[in-house]
């Protein structure tokens, strides 16, 4: 799994899924030598355009180098847990991964309910 950002990726983005593909394999050439293009050979790719889907239009989340508590602190229920954050960039452990994306989710939707019940909301874990 890789991620292309900057210039190069929106021009490659522009060009098609091929072009993405070409430049990600350009790139680990770069950092491995000719050895990358043998361990991808017949590898699959998927390659999905970020940038241009409508709801998410490029975003990407991460935590600064010793800020990785402030994805605890952003998937805090608020408002008594009527107000909730989900999404891997809330998953204290899981960051950038479908797992945590989903168990963050879980927690959120935990939460307004208790909220719902008029139960004070769990703590996230």
């Amino acid at each position: 799994m890789g991620f292309l950002g900057g210039p190069a990726a929106w021009e490659a983005s522009r060009e098609g899924p091929a072009a993405l593909e070409a430049l990600a394999r350009a790139e680990l050439r770069a950092a491995f030598g000719p050895r990358a293009d043998a361990a991808l050979r017949g590898a699959p790719v998927l390659a999905s355009d970020w940038g241009n889907d409508p709801y998410a239009r490029g975003a990407y989340s991460h935590a600064r180098p010793g800020r990785a508590a402030a994805r605890r602190i952003l998937g805090t229920p608020l408002a008594g847990g009527r107000l909730c954050f989900a999404g891997e960039a809330c998953h204290p452990r899981l960051a950038a991964t479908v797992g945590g994306a989903w168990e963050s989710g879980e927690w959120a939707a935990h939460a307004a309910l208790a909220a719902l019940a008029g139960v004070p909301p769990e703590p996230v874990r």
